[in-house]
């Protein structure tokens, strides 16, 4: 109620606080009625573009003011706003506006909401139920934006909420961006005429920011990966450095599998290496250092992938095989603005890369070399030819190795005087403290697949094995079943190459020894393989950062060791998993027994039902028993949506 007062163009109304009230940072059953209150009563369903909200926010939109840190909000909401151009109708309702704790009491029965100067009767439908968890997650219990989006969505599952939703198809996501977008834009526009930005303002900025990158991650067709690269390339425009081995001429045409080796001073690490682990765009940064150069690998949240090696000096084994000054001084951007370095030092890192490592010059090399002129290449033959005392006829033999040409170079590198004296002992000293870190952080991970014939193992194995390789630049090794530091059995008889092919033909689960004491022993054999071997798997492989990547693992020996000729008691079988190595990965695929007969016919459909009933019952004991490994229970029908699981699991694990 308004209350009369005596003062010209003064309005007073009563206080409406209850005498026993509350404030509350979390929505309870009086909310959610208020809410669904306001949503039914006063709904509409609009063109988009004819709605007030949509006009007015491009409208501010328009009028924000570009510089003091407001740049990269405008960008991201330009962006928005192209994405959400493609709306067509939208339901709107009259909110409140500024639904939050501060501006609620709550008593027993009764929701008191105040200051309704910025409410509105054309807004997307849970404006105010977005609103409050954005702003008292950012500004009340400071929690992440990940954290704010799950508050939402479980918001979202209210009876009365979720009632909403499902009645008038509400694709909460897009309504989300909505309503961020004119939330931010009519809030940034407050905030440029403010002659100072109060602390508040910052939370909600940063805020903004990284729900802006968060939503738009999975709505832009421009990879995040891509988007780093051109951003991070800004950055270190400020300072000196050269992109080594660059071959594809602009950085918007690198190869998606495609690294970096940037040339860089000592002193900037730290802010290039702070630059990308604050980067909104990434979901994990892995850091590993070494003397000479520091790897950053970046797992982006639409889970493309980019590793770039920051190199200082370079290093080969405890030998500096190159002064980088001459490299970083040389420097000059290309024909698309790359800081590239004069050619000819280009080529001689490559050329010692590649040399000191016993290899050729890598064909995608060899084609950007050689599309220099004729100048260029006699002026990088003469160069290599006086420096390392070489008697090469013409420009093309560098391409290939030979043990001369290692020898003379090496000769010339453990000449130079940064190899020589005190500095050998510090190149050798620092190379075994690289060495020692690199067995700590850079670990490699055992991953294992199991699962009925025929419910497509293989194809995801080999496809797995594919995108380590390409895609995050690892070393993978294949192994079936067990380490194989002692051969099987059979193979004993009839020689390994004879008796694997013949495995790999035969019929499963034809074992046909039903003797004890042969089983124990056939066992004990196997057994001690698992023990033996996976010491000589962690050491030669896991700690040397390869991935290993089991066809069937110990779990075999507890669900359908009939297929290795074992007949013993499960329990018994499955007490000795506590002394085998447990993997961090391992994931049973499935199908539908008859999809699985289509694919493969040797076993019937009751035997596949009960093997897949052990092994999901096997995996969820192990996952409540080792929290330590991950133990993942897929359905592989379509085989896209499979891999991206594995990788997904792989990439958070990693």
């Amino acid at each position: 109620k308004s209350i009369k007062n005596k003062f010209k163009d003064v309005l007073i109304t009563e206080n409406i606080r209850p005498k026993y009230f509350l404030r509350s940072n979390k929505l309870s059953s009086i909310h959610y009625n208020a809410l669904e209150e306001m949503a039914v009563k006063t709904m509409r369903f609009y063109h988009f573009k004819s709605t007030s909200f949509w006009g007015e926010s491009l409208r501010k939109l328009a009028l924000l003011k570009r510089g003091c840190g407001y740049d990269d909000v405008i960008d991201k909401l330009k962006k928005l706003k192209t994405e959400l151009h493609d709306v067509k109708q939208v339901y709107t309702y009259l909110a409140h506006c500024d639904f939050t704790p501060w501006n609620i009491f709550v008593s027993q029965d009764k929701l008191y909401v105040y200051d309704w100067e910025k409410s509105q009767s054309e807004v997307p439908l849970l404006y105010d139920l977005f609103h409050f968890h954005f702003q008292t997650g950012v500004l009340s219990r400071k929690v992440s934006f990940s954290e704010i989006k799950a508050n939402i969505y479980r918001a979202c599952k209210n009876e009365k909420i979720a009632h909403l939703i499902k009645t008038y198809k509400i694709n909460v996501e897009l309504y989300f961006k909505m309503y961020l977008f004119q939330a931010a834009v009519n809030n940034i526009k407050i905030f440029q005429q403010e002659k100072k930005l109060r602390v508040q303002h910052k939370w909600l900025l940063k805020g903004y920011k990284t729900a802006l990158n968060d939503i738009q991650v999975y709505a832009s067709k421009e990879m995040m990966r891509k988007v780093f690269i051109r951003e991070f390339n800004a950055e270190i425009k400020k300072t000196a450095h050269a992109f080594l081995k660059f071959t594809q001429g602009n950085l918007n045409s690198l190869p998606p599998n495609a690294d970096l080796d940037i040339l860089v001073l000592k002193g900037d690490l730290p802010n290039m290496v702070r630059f990308c682990k604050k980067h909104l765009s990434t979901s994990k940064v892995k850091v590993y250092r070494k003397s000479f150069m520091t790897t950053v690998e970046l797992y982006f949240k639409d889970h493309t992938f980019l590793s770039v090696d920051l190199i200082h000096q370079f290093k080969r084994k405890g030998l500096q095989v190159l002064d980088p000054k001459p490299l970083l001084i040389s420097a000059m951007p290309n024909s698309e603005g790359v800081m590239v370095p004069d050619v000819k030092f280009d080529f001689e890192y490559c050329l010692l890369f590649y040399s000191l490592n016993g290899a050729n010059i890598p064909m995608i090399y060899q084609e950007h070399y050689n599309l220099q002129n004729l100048l260029q290449k006699n002026k990088i033959h003469n160069y290599i030819n006086k420096k390392y005392k070489l008697k090469l006829h013409n420009y093309y033999e560098m391409f290939e190795f030979n043990a001369h040409l290692e020898s003379n170079i090496l000769s010339k590198i453990e000449s130079l005087g940064f190899n020589l004296s005190f500095n050998k002992f510090k190149n050798k000293v620092n190379y075994l403290i690289d060495t020692a870190r690199d067995l700590v952080s850079r670990k490699g991970m055992v991953i294992t697949f199991s699962g009925v014939d025929g419910a497509g193992k293989t194809t995801i194995i080999e496809r797995v094995k594919i995108r380590l390789k390409s895609k995050y630049r690892k070393e993978v090794v294949l192994l079936r079943h067990r380490p194989g530091i002692l051969p099987i059995l059979s193979a004993l008889k009839y020689g390994k190459e004879e008796f694997e092919h013949e495995e790999s033909v035969a019929l499963p689960r034809k074992g046909t020894n039903i003797n004890i004491v042969s089983s124990m022993l056939r066992f004990s054999y196997y057994f001690t393989d698992y023990m033996i071997g996976q010491v000589y798997v962690y050491f030669k492989y896991v700690l040397r950062g390869k991935i290993v990547l089991y066809d069937r693992y110990y779990f075999d020996f507890i669900n359908d060791a009939k297929r290795i000729n074992i007949q013993l008691n499960r329990s018994f079988l499955k007490a000795f998993y506590r002394f085998v190595f447990k993997p961090k990965l391992n994931f049973f695929l499935y199908a539908d027994a008859e999809i699985i007969r289509a694919r493969k016919n040797e076993m019937l459909a009751p035997e596949i039902d009960k093997l897949t009933a052990l092994y999901k019952q096997l995996f969820g004991q192990m996952s409540e028993q080792y929290t330590s490994s991950h133990y993942t229970i897929i359905e592989n029908i379509e085989l896209e949506v499979t891999l991206n699981k594995i990788m997904k699991s792989y990439a958070k694990l990693s």
